[in-house]
């Protein structure tokens, strides 16, 4: 038993750093960007879910919506196939004010353009849905 306790004091910590450099091994933006672009020509929502929410949890959300909302337009425009033409914060009247991201997809000599909208739960930006 009292060799019992060291392996497991050695193997909690281990446990913990594999977790940490597994999650920032599957944070490749390429992979991300490319799979919310699929995602957002199919019109589908539970992939743009996927990716929207990635990239909020990979840039780490921030006191104040605002700046999370600010930081997650820079993240989709810097996509190669995807350009913002729009945006705004709250300004969706509902209760609580939800945000919308207007997204244009340009892709094998196809146009689209989609509309993404995001709502505050919990203190934090969350994907709510897409719509055209």
């Amino acid at each position: 038993m009292k060799k019992l306790f060291p392996l497991i004091f050695l193997t909690i910590p281990v446990l913990f750093l594999s977790c940490n450099s597994e999650y920032e091994d599957s944070f490749d933006k390429t992979i991300i960007c490319s799979k919310l672009t699929d995602a957002l020509i199919a019109n589908d929502e539970d992939d743009v879910s996927v990716g929207i929410n990635n990239l909020l949890n990979a840039q780490g959300q921030f006191n104040g919506q605002e700046k999370s909302f600010e930081k997650l337009i820079e993240q989709v425009d810097s996509c190669p196939n995807l350009q913002v033409t729009d945006s705004c914060f709250g300004c969706i009247e509902t209760n609580p004010p939800q945000s919308e991201i207007r997204v244009t997809v340009i892709q094998n000599n196809q146009t689209v353009s989609r509309a993404i909208d995001l709502q505050n739960f919990e203190n934090k930006l969350i994907f709510l849905k897409i719509h055209d």
